[in-house]
């Protein structure tokens, strides 16, 4: 489904608009621009870490329903089922970089043991500054201990995509009282590098992923007919606005519709 359809299925479930929900929904599907087939998903598409993500990014509340009410019924239109990052990191070899140890690159080591304080030496200000940056990349150790964990966030795709939770750079002060700005993705790359020599790449990260019938929607259909049954709504998955009584029939502006990417 693509983030517009999944809005529709918003509206007809929470009320409001679809430009309401859409933001949230093409959050979830930018992944696909890293790595354009279903391995994708396995970045986001989570109701336990993908949802936690997105609590960085957008408020408790959108339209007339919760945030973690929208995660669920984005996983489970694509997936048919409560996925958790664990169904998909089960499905992957271990591949060399995530089993080695290599020493970091010089400068770096702090980087592993106190990635805030190690952000403070290099760039100036407090620890507090970067705490919150750099626990968005533990994230994903909180949901799993596989040995890839650390690295669906530790990758180009996370680190680009950890601007959208803290913006492009944040201002600290420094000891002679002037501002510093530090690029929030030069805090990504400083850690991904002090842990695996490189940056990877979202298709590095998934590569020994096997394809399993559940991944490419083997469970949708019967997910659709029992959740259209328990809504009363036989059109709850209908890629059109029909009637002036569907929800999804209001308006949708220019500016939602410029932002919706592919899925």
């Amino acid at each position: 489904m693509k983030p517009i359809h999944h809005a529709l299925v918003s509206t007809r479930l929470f009320g409001g608009a679809p430009k309401d929900y859409l933001a949230v929904h093409n959050a979830f599907d930018m992944s696909k621009a890293a790595l354009p087939d279903m391995r994708h998903r396995a970045a986001l598409h989570s109701v336990d870490h993908g949802a936690a993500v997105m609590e960085l990014i957008f408020p408790e509340r959108i339209g007339g329903t919760t945030l973690g009410d929208i995660c669920f019924q984005h996983v489970n239109d694509d997936q048919g089922f409560d996925v958790k990052l664990d169904h998909w990191l089960a499905e992957c070899q271990v591949p060399g970089y995530a089993m080695a140890f290599r020493a970091p690159p010089e400068g770096l080591e702090g980087f592993l043991i106190s990635p805030a304080q190690a952000c403070a030496d290099r760039w100036g200000g407090s620890e507090r500054d970067y705490a919150a940056i750099c626990e968005y990349y533990t994230l994903p150790s909180r949901f799993s201990d596989h040995p890839m964990a650390p690295a669906v966030a530790l990758n180009a795709f996370g680190i680009f995509f950890s601007e959208m939770a803290f913006g492009q750079a944040i201002e600290v002060a420094r000891s002679d009282g002037r501002t510093r700005y530090v690029a929030i993705r030069d805090i990504g790359e400083c850690i991904s590098l002090a842990r695996y020599s490189k940056i990877l790449s979202l298709a590095d990260v998934f590569q020994t992923m096997a394809k399993k019938p559940w991944m490419t929607g083997s469970r949708v259909e019967r997910s659709r007919q029992r959740r259209m049954k328990v809504a009363s709504r036989s059109d709850l998955f209908d890629e059109t606005a029909q009637t002036k009584n569907d929800p999804a029939a209001s308006f949708l502006d220019e500016d939602a519709v410029k932002v919706v990417l592919n899925d």
